[in-house]
């Protein structure tokens, strides 16, 4: 199993709330908890990391509209200066591999 000990924070600013909404179940689709109303945490590995920063770079291209990927290790993450809140969040995400099965393996 390839595991990434990586946190990746992503956070964004923006006025227009479809580009806020597009952001958001992004960054759910991929396993992220929000931190705050615009900030989110989560693991990606290297493909999918530049995945969404493409995305990301294509969404908000408005002079108004901002957004960051900071990555660190998660011992880095766990001796920053963060609320608990953030930490019981890191606590109970779950850590599993999707893998891809043939359609049919024995043809």
């Amino acid at each position: 199993m390839n595991y990434s000990p990586y946190i990746t924070l992503i956070g964004w600013e923006t006025r227009n709330w479809r580009h806020r909404d597009r952001a958001i179940i992004w960054c759910k689709d991929y396993g992220f908890k929000p931190i705050t109303k615009h900030v989110f945490s989560g693991e990606l590995y290297a493909k999918e990391s530049r995945e969404m920063h493409t995305k990301f770079k294509k969404l908000f291209t408005g002079k108004t509209e901002k957004f960051f990927f900071a990555t660190m290790c998660k011992s880095c993450f766990n001796g920053g200066m963060m609320g608990f809140d953030v930490y019981q969040i890191k606590k109970h995400s779950n850590h599993f591999e999707l893998v891809q099965m043939p359609k049919n393996p024995y043809k």
